[in-house]
């Protein structure tokens, strides 16, 4: 996997050489990174079974929700999400030698979630980068899961999504905790299920909370 992600980096470094920095580089570097994510997963013997991809197909962009286990999380999303989409991830990430490349080349946005103001407005943005045609991924509890079951949300990222009436697309993930878990850096063979559920309407919800009573339902997963 890191082999990968290094041989990526350098080919990025290479189209970035020769295109302006645009929201097409940033797709075309998005796009390239899919293609290794599957050949990797491949060779770590990791299968991705993804339910209700026409959701995704038909809704983009749009806001992405998921909950969170583990880092392969948003490596099975890119690896699987036939659009362009940007994560919101935290600014640690940022710092991690190769992935930093990777992140900044594809137009993944930093949020410092020590900094409320900061934090905010990256959510009040969102608006702003589904304008660009990329869908954004947001992980609403904030941090990885420790055993796997759903954490309570952060209401912020659905005041936003209500008060702009921005369409939300829960996704479910299962498995990738024991291809990744949140303490070890070792890859293991496994499989990962993404289900990709039905758009939520945020006009069709009568306040925050109930949006967010909404998605949580969507995403199915209880404490």
């Amino acid at each position: 996997m890191i082999l990968g992600l290094a041989l990526h980096v350098g080919m990025t470094q290479l189209g970035m050489l020769v295109m302006r920095a645009t929201p097409q580089r940033a797709a075309w570097c998005a796009r390239t990174a899919r293609y290794f994510l599957m050949g990797m997963f491949w060779l770590s013997r990791i299968r991705v079974v993804v339910r209700g991809l026409d959701n995704a197909m038909n809704a983009h962009p749009v806001l992405i929700l998921a909950n969170h286990c583990s880092h392969a999380d948003i490596i099975a999303l890119l690896r699987t999400l036939p659009i362009h989409s940007v994560f919101v991830a935290k600014k640690e990430l940022f710092r991690v030698p190769l992935l930093a490349h990777e992140l900044r080349s594809h137009g993944h946005i930093a949020i410092n979630r020590a900094n409320p103001r900061q934090s905010l407005t990256v959510l009040n943005g969102i608006a702003d980068q589904l304008a660009l045609g990329r869908s954004v991924v947001v992980f609403p509890e904030g941090t990885r899961s420790p055993d796997g079951t759903l954490q309570p949300f952060h209401r912020a990222v659905f005041s936003v999504a209500f008060k702009r009436n921005i369409p939300i697309l829960p996704v479910t993930i299962q498995g990738s905790t024991s291809v990744l878990s949140k303490d070890s850096l070792s890859i293991q063979p496994g499989t990962i299920e993404l289900d990709i559920h039905a758009i939520v309407q945020p006009n069709q919800a009568d306040t925050v909370d109930d949006l967010m009573a909404q998605v949580r339902a969507s995403i199915g997963l209880h404490p």
